[in-house]
């Protein structure tokens, strides 16, 4: 059990442990989907490329917009030529914000290829084998593992209600891998079943800066449209539905409630976890801790893989700004490595 506020703050690097993709990975793949063109083929004129799911999807929202499928079609072919020079599909949306089909295509590619991602990764677990992820070596070998091994740390299953205590989760990923693992980890560690574990999330502070692709089946809420982990038996009209859910950069979390509550966590941490983060200024400006919050010192950490040594220097001063640390820089810790390694290296320090 963590005895301190502690701030996971989760970026798609987190999910390549587990098969999940980074970024750029996510572009290519969703530029290839909406890339629908049209021309001869051996059966007589049809589709040469694209996805037939999504073709259907886009067709089923333009009639019901009494508008032209063509337009939409010809936005979504501009994320193929033009994703890969923005670095991710967020970015490319946010430098075209005024081009509403652009968006709707985007999203509707986010949703199709991050649930198809769900579905492969090694956290899958198929209805008919009980009890079990699709690789489950990995996924306990994975810093998922060594979350699920912390939070458990010297507590008693009597004592489960407190297991989210000190735990807040920020995650700018559009998948459900973190909520979906927890879920199942802690009913096979504690021997209790849906009807116990299920409630215990009322209490964990997780936040979705930009959505996700669809609530879980076990996750309460009478609105918000649901569909399994790596859920594909849907139709057009929901996986258009499901779009609804997600947000792209200029979408995301407004001032407000949910915004206030999130900055507020942060500001509580004692200590910060940067993993999979890329620190982008977008995602930055919604940790950002309110200018009139005390300065204080709590302790950040963070995975830089490969990034040079002016990279880590600028990113731990962006860190130190965001959270409104004081001194500045001082207590930032950094490791060129996975999510694991951090774990690794830092593990018995968070847990004290």
């Amino acid at each position: 059990m963590l005895k301190r506020p502690t701030v996971f703050v989760i970026g798609a690097g987190a999910g390549v442990d587990v098969g999940m993709p980074v970024g750029s990975t996510l572009s290519a793949e969703i530029g290839e989907k909406l890339d629908l063109r049209y021309g001869d083929t051996d059966e007589g004129h049809g589709r040469i490329s694209g996805h037939p799911e999504i073709e259907a999807a886009l067709r089923r929202y333009a009639r019901t917009r009494n508008s032209n499928y063509n337009d939409w079609r010809a936005a979504g072919t501009m994320i193929k030529s033009g994703a890969p020079y923005a670095g991710s599909i967020d970015n490319f949306v946010n430098s075209h914000r005024d081009n509403d089909k652009l968006a709707v295509c985007a999203k509707v590619g986010i949703v199709h290829t991050i649930l198809e991602y769900e579905k492969n990764s090694a956290l899958f677990r198929e209805k008919s084998v009980p009890n079990a992820f699709r690789d489950d070596d990995e996924v306990k070998r994975s810093w998922l593992g060594d979350l699920m091994r912390m939070l458990v740390d010297d507590i008693a299953v009597a004592d489960l209600k407190g297991i989210f205590n000190n735990l807040c989760i920020i995650n700018f990923n559009y998948d459900r891998c973190v909520e979906h693992f927890l879920f199942h980890a802690i009913q096979e560690w504690s021997l209790r079943g849906e009807g116990v574990v299920g409630p215990l999330f009322e209490s964990l502070k997780i936040f979705h800066p930009y959505g996700v692709v669809g609530l879980l089946s076990w996750q309460r809420s009478q609105t918000k449209p649901r569909v399994d982990f790596g859920g594909s038996s849907y139709g057009e009209d929901d996986l258009l539905g499901l779009i609804e859910g997600i947000k792209t950069y200029h979408e995301s979390i407004k001032e407000g409630d949910e915004l206030f509550s999130m900055r507020e966590e942060l500001w509580k941490a004692q200590q910060v976890i940067f993993l999979g983060f890329h620190f982008h200024k977008q995602n930055m400006d919604l940790l950002i801790v309110p200018e009139d919050a005390r300065p204080r010192v709590p302790w950040a950490y963070a995975t830089v893989v490969n990034r040079p040594s002016a990279d880590v220097k600028a990113i731990k001063t962006t860190i130190s700004r965001t959270l409104h640390m004081k001194p500045e820089g001082e207590f930032i810790e950094t490791a060129n490595g996975d999510c694991k390694k951090l774990f690794f290296e830092h593990r018995s320090t968070w847990l004290a």
